[in-house]
């Protein structure tokens, strides 16, 4: 039998063995090369190749072997090589459904451009097998037929409308409106007229001082014309109003912003749109809103909103401040509707104001409106005034508008309290002051069009032979083909459910076999699916007895020869052991290798990789998503390939009925790293905004992993509450916290619960530390030392003295033992010599209040110790709320500063602030507790360093700020207080400052266990795809935020060690005026002093 272990494998029979070691993230993963042949007439090669792919879920590596092998000619009729047999190829069916797709879609889209109101339903799904597939194809033929006449005949009718509607429309053009203000309209003729002469769709004309000479001839035309197409949204009688589910929603009905932050509801065929003589739907959304505030300060409890149906609009209560975007599609359909609009506010009192967010052609107030500083639209009236009259009102026009964003100002008292809880706000319900003739209305038709999705399953199946009675049993695997018809290239397209099948063929003693994994790869085809099979072929085994020869080759990774190679001879049958010898700039992850002399000749060839180079370039899968706001599928994925290294730019597809989410980027720019990455855009529908949704998925395994119950799944709304418990598994208990609770963040969560089968002992109960010595090149300078332990247990590793060599880390490193192997590195720098630069990687992050990007990062490189600026860019519709530049050193290897941006027209939705304060010395060493204190972003805070016994505050012992983003962090330094001592007595410190040593395994980004065995550290995570949110539950030990205070700048190398409560150094040596002054500028970057309320554009 072949001896296998871990790390390696070796051939039978005359065989050449290679090793590999190399790192891939945080795994090691050793990869052997063998062939092997004898000279008796037969002759035979096999290929193993290793690789480590990283899965989606953190800490996961599939590690994948594929063989082949050739059988040289005189082999008998058992031994045949593989062959595959695919039933006989047909593209009948498939060119039959590419027609009947083709003609329905035609139909369809005719209908479409006619204006016939076509509803696409949910495609139904017919699953079928190749035998039956003609028989389908022509139902489904026959069912399309039927769809399709059906819509043609909504589509002659619809054509005879559209002539009727024309003929109407063309004698309503041809009459001039006369633009003549009403009595009690409280408007000039000359502002109305100017009002509706607005050209271009951004000027932002003012025309409230317009007067009676400034109307010209080519001006009452202008007028005339905008007046017959513009809308004026007034809600009709008998509108109905619905919620984001479809549900009737009556006139003052609460939403509570507890409940939903974010409201939608939609008034159906609320308007008349005279330019197309179609009805508008409104779609209505809150998009923030500002908590008003009693007199002390404090945020008033329970903000929420009464809905108008009357009007379009809504009653605010506990709200100073309120967002809301009015979005516009023809009724009926998801199209988005292009039209001019007349939108009117009315009922401005009580220095109310009113902001129109984006794009108008002109703007006509009220007597008692004027513009503040700010921009705002705001009354100065301090009374009251009803909504017909002209002084409190302000109207605009909007040009091919397919929305309308304002924000409604309460008024704020120099108490800080708002004077009116309750403001009546909406828009429309007021009379435009003049007469505009009826405008005809076009009848549009209504059909419904529902697609097929036929599924084909079908077989790939392995057939044995050559073996006798022992050739194993055929090996069928069913595979389930999707079809589907693209327009664009009108084509039909079968995708199967897999890309890969894989069935390793059984080891049978006396036998090779070839091949010794049958493999299918499958892609996407265009000829009807079929069933198809492999044959494998055995044969038997020759013998071989005597002396073996075992040379041993040492090459770096281009296979060129480092050292002389040894050859060493033994009886067959016999064990062997090689221990890798260590060569000079070059290193080796492989323990001693074990294995048995057999056949006439091995070799084994180790394979060393040289300081400082990483392995050779490999490729990198990107797989892109197409997702809604709930994480449902609503395009096909996309896979591509690209070197590690290379960049790529991926933009966001135009999807039927959807667009992409309001702030998402519609590019991605990034560089390939890693074996796989994923980048989701997150789309939403037309018709209603979706609540984010996220998925929470409770996982049972065993201490190996090994899944003992099906997972169970809960969902919620980002923001709510969860509380998860283990449940009770017949022959197990639990070896983790019983109950995990915390918030719904990102789209997928994940919690793991670990149980124990009884009556079994722990695996893996031991680990190894090994402890390496090195110089700053990464150079052996000590021989390693292992030491081992029950897994938990605590350690402490101590550094050693080394001759010639000044060690630059800590002297000691504690924690427990985790995992199989624990590596700690010790680094020294040999006296006398100079210290060589080490670069540094500054990436800059450009985000809204959400931390979500808004602009490609930026990567910039300097070394260690240079000075660094980084400067804040304008970017377009957003302006910005941290100081403009960033400046420091280069440290570590890669460090971050995040620009924080707030969207124009967006009012900042208050958030809680945690500011964890630190008490260190001037070696960097935590001397006291750390404190938390918490606050609303924006809000003023104060903190006082902490007394400590025997210290003494190095700089200010008094800091004040403005409480930003989700978390901050302030240190304060202390300097030990020691008494006067003689001058015989003194001695010089001279104490290297230190640098953490690189503790692994690492533990960022993986799934975290919850477990009553060690800290009680609960895992909660998100999946690990680009744009999900990191998410810590409450019981877990908070270390960092997703989203870093405006100007934090990070290191990413730093890393924390069990037991060890000492802040990451640099590899700087340093002093006290260097720590004071550093501690200042970290102070003055991390909480903005300078003119706190500052807030640039």
């Amino acid at each position: 039998m072949v001896s296998q272990s871990k790390h390696q494998q070796v051939q039978r029979m005359n065989s050449k063995v290679r090793y590999k070691s190399y790192k891939v993230g945080k795994h090691w993963v050793v990869a052997c090369i063998a062939s092997f042949a004898i000279g008796s007439g037969l002759f035979f090669q096999s290929e193993l190749k290793s690789y480590a792919a990283t899965t989606g879920e953190a800490g996961t590596t599939a590690v994948t072997s594929t063989s082949t092998a050739a059988i040289a000619a005189g082999e008998t009729e058992s031994a045949k090589p593989a062959t595959t047999t695919t039933d006989t190829a047909s593209d009948v069916n498939t060119a039959a459904l590419k027609d009947t797709s083709s003609e329905i879609q035609s139909t369809v889209d005719t209908a479409k451009s006619t204006g016939v109101a076509v509803t696409t339903n949910p495609a139904k799904t017919v699953t079928t097998t190749p035998d039956e597939l003609a028989d389908t194809v022509a139902s489904v033929k026959a069912d399309y037929d039927q769809q399709a006449a059906a819509i043609q005949t909504a589509t002659d009718t619809q054509t005879a409308n559209n002539d009727a509607y024309d003929n109407a429309k063309a004698a309503y053009d041809s009459n001039q409106v006369e633009i003549k203000s009403t009595a009690d309209g409280g408007w000039t003729d000359a502002q109305l007229v100017k009002l509706l002469t607005g050209k271009g769709a951004n000027d932002k004309t003012d025309v409230t001082n317009a007067v009676a000479d400034d109307v010209t001839d080519a001006d009452l035309l202008a007028a005339s014309d905008e007046a017959k197409k513009a809308a004026q949204i007034n809600v009709k009688a008998g509108t109905v109003v619905t919620d984001e589910n479809g549900n009737p929603v009556k006139m003052n009905q609460v939403i509570h912003f507890s409940d939903n932050a974010s409201p939608s509801w939609k008034y159906n065929s609320v308007f008349l749109d005279p330019a197309t003589g179609k009805w508008i739907d409104a779609v209505e959304t809150i998009t923030g809103y500002v908590a008003a505030k009693d007199a002390k300060g404090q945020v008033l409890a329970d903000q929420y909103i009464e809905i108008y149906t009357n009007n379009i609009g809504f009653n605010p209560h506990n709200i100073q401040d309120v967002s809301a975007s009015i979005k516009y599609y023809y009724a009926g359909t998801d199209e988005a509707a292009n039209i001019d609009t007349i939108v009117g506010f009315g009922d401005l009192d009580a220095l109310q104001g009113i902001s129109i967010d984006n794009d108008y052609s002109t703007i006509l107030r009220g007597s008692q409106i004027a513009v503040d500083q700010n921009g705002v639209n705001r009354s100065t009236n301090t009374a009251g005034v009803e909504s017909w009259m002209a002084v409190g009102q302000v109207w605009a026009l909007q040009k091919n508008a397919s929305e309308t964003d304002y924000t409604f100002y309460g008024q704020v008292k120099s108490d800080g309290t708002t004077e009116n809880l309750k403001p009546v706000q909406f828009i429309g319900g007021i009379a435009f002051s003049i007469v505009v003739p009826d405008s005809p209305v076009k009848k549009i038709e209504t059909a419904e069009y529902t697609p097929t999705t036929i599924q084909v399953t079908t077989k790939n199946t392995v057939n044995y032979q050559g073996a006798g009675t022992a050739t194993p049993t055929a090996v069928p695997t069913p595979i389930t083909w999707t079809g589907s018809y693209d327009a664009t290239t009108d084509s039909y397209t079968w995708t199967p459910d897999q890309s890969t099948i894989s069935v390793a063929s059984p080891v049978i003693d006396g036998y090779s076999v070839s091949p010794q994994t049958a493999t299918w790869n499958l892609t996407a085809i265009t000829t009807d699916p079929a069933d198809e099979s492999l044959m494998v072929s055995y044969y038997p085994t020759p013998t071989v007895s005597g002396k073996t020869a075992l040379t041993v080759h040492y090459v770096d990774e281009k296979g060129h020869s480092l050292q002389t190679a040894t050859t060493q001879t033994g009886e067959s049958d016999t064990s062997f052991t090689i221990t890798p010898p260590q060569i000079e700039g070059y290193w080796i992850n492989t323990a001693p290798i074990n294995d048995t002399y057999h056949g006439n000749a091995m070799s084994v060839t180790l394979t060393y990789q040289k300081y400082g180079e990483l392995p050779e370039n490999t490729t990198t899968t990107l797989d892109i998503h197409y997702v809604d706001q709930a994480n449902q599928t609503i395009a096909p994925d996309v896979s591509q390939t690209g070197k590690v290294g290379e960049s790529f730019t991926i933009k966001a597809p135009t999807i039927a009925g959807y667009r992409l989410k309001a702030g998402s980027q519609p590019a991605v720019v990034d560089t390939y790293r890693g074996n796989h990455m994923a980048v989701t855009f997150i789309y939403q529908k037309y018709d209603v905004a979706i609540n984010p949704a996220s998925q929470l998925v409770n996982k049972f395994v065993d201490q190996d992993g090994q899944q003992i119950k099906d997972a169970t799944t809960i969902l919620g709304k980002a923001g709510e509450a969860f509380t998860t418990e283990a449940p009770s598994i017949d022959g197990y208990r639990l070896k983790s916290q019983s109950s995990v609770s915390g918030t719904f963040k990102g789209n997928r969560m994940i919690v793991t619960f670990v149980y124990q089968q009884l009556g079994q002992l722990p695996t893996n109960s031991a680990s190894q530390l090994v402890v390496h010595y090195v110089d700053e090149a990464g150079k052996t300078i000590h021989d390693d030392t292992i030491e081992k332990g029950e897994i938990g247990a605590p350690f402490t590793a101590t550094a050693q003295s080394i001759d010639g060599y000044q060690l630059l880390s800590n002297d000691h490193v504690a924690g427990n033992y985790q995992g199989d192997q624990m590596v700690v590195t010790f680094t020294y720098r040999q006296l006398g010599t100079l210290t060589n630069k080490m670069t540094s990687q500054l990436v800059t992050r450009y985000v809204d209040e959400a931390g979500h990007a808004i602009q490609p990062d930026l990567t910039q490189t300097g070394n260690q110790g240079e000075a660094f600026t980084a400067k804040a860019p304008n970017i377009a519709n957003y302006r910005l709320l941290s100081q403009p530049t960033i400046t420091g050193t280069y440290h570590g290897d890669t460090m971050t500063a995040t620009f924080v941006y707030q969207q124009l027209g967006q009012v900042a939705v208050n958030t809680q602030t945690n500011l964890v304060i630190h008490y260190i010395d001037t070696a960097g060493h935590l001397i006291s507790p750390d404190t938390t204190q918490t606050g609303l972003t924006g809000i003023d805070f104060t903190v006082h360093a902490v007394t400590v016994p025997g210290y003494a505050v190095v700089a200010q012992d008094t800091v004040t700020g403005q409480y930003q983003g989700n978390q901050m962090q302030l240190t304060f330094v202390y300097q030990k207080v020691t008494a006067s001592v003689p001058e015989d007595d003194k001695t010089t410190d001279k104490t290297p400052t230190e640098t953490q040593p690189n503790l692994t395994p690492e533990t960022e980004n993986t799934e975290t266990t919850p477990s009553s065995e060690t800290a009680p550290t609960t895992g909660v995570t998100t999946d690990t795809h680009p744009g999900t949110t990191e998410v810590d539950s409450d019981t877990t030990n908070h270390q960092k935020s997703n989203v870093s205070s405006p100007e934090a700048i990070t290191t990413s190398n730093a890393l924390a060690t069990a037991g060890d409560q000492k802040l990451p150094q640099t590899s700087e040596q340093t002093n006290l005026v260097s720590l004071i002054g550093l501690g200042l500028l970290g102070l003055l970057s991390s909480f903005g002093f300078v003119n706190k309320k500052r807030r640039q554009d």
